[in-house]
């Protein structure tokens, strides 16, 4: 698990949040909003960010990532944009 606190949060859909906290558990963002409102994860690596900004659905992009590595024959990736 890990955790980035950032001063300004900038979701792709919605407004800023002050004070926020984005959770990924592996691949996937399990939380994203306000700090007040995350559930508690003592042991989560910790990044703080004056500012944070999410465009795509990290899960997605990474999805994406995992079916291009598995169509390629010689297993190699190619990068996904988040």
């Amino acid at each position: 698990m890990h955790r980035i606190e950032a001063e300004l949060l900038i979701p792709g859909h919605g407004a800023p949040v002050t004070d926020g906290v984005v959770l990924l558990d592996g691949a996937e963002i399990s939380y994203a909003g306000p700090a007040a409102l995350a559930p508690p994860s003592p042991s989560a690596s910790l990044t703080r960010a004056a500012a944070s900004s999410f465009w795509a659905p990290l899960d997605t992009a990474m999805a994406t990532a995992r079916r291009s590595a598995d169509s390629r024959s010689d297993g190699s990736a190619t990068a996904a944009a988040v």
